[in-house]
């Protein structure tokens, strides 16, 4: 939600920026170079912020919970052919681990036997922790 609202005040002035720019005579390369600047800083926010959920969601992962749950995608670039993927990204299994909300409320308990998401050992990299979805490599690494 903290992305999302930083995101409306980062695109609010980028849409005012390309606006005044276009409109005041600021032509050339100098002009269209700055338009595109401010017009991809949005999507530098976002970035930014989803490789923050990423870590986040990591860093939870390790400590046995999660209150971000999604049912493909990434937060980082990875891959690899050992990696199941989608055009959306990887799938992902949720079932064993905790899902709190975000105020620590419980919306889900792990089911036994099932494997919860994480850093383990790489199968394809020795020595390196890689990021299990539940259901897939992704091909982050961590050594």
């Amino acid at each position: 939600m903290r992305l999302l609202l930083g995101g409306v005040p980062v695109f609010a002035v980028s849409v005012w920026l390309i606006f005044f720019l276009s409109r005041g005579g600021h032509g050339g390369w100098l002009g269209s170079g700055l338009v595109l600047l401010v017009g991809l800083a949005p999507f530098a926010w976002v970035a930014h912020g989803w490789k923050a959920v990423g870590r986040r969601n990591i860093e939870e992962l390790q400590h046995g919970y999660t209150t971000t749950v999604m049912r493909f995608g990434q937060f980082h670039v990875g891959g690899g052919g050992h990696v199941r993927d989608t055009d959306a990204g990887p799938p992902w299994d949720y079932s064993g681990t905790w899902v709190l909300q975000g105020d620590g409320r419980v919306k889900s308990v792990p089911r036994p036997g099932v494997e919860p998401p994480g850093m383990y050992p790489s199968p394809v990299r020795a020595g390196a922790e890689e990021l299990w979805t539940g259901a897939s490599w992704t091909g982050y690494y961590r050594a």
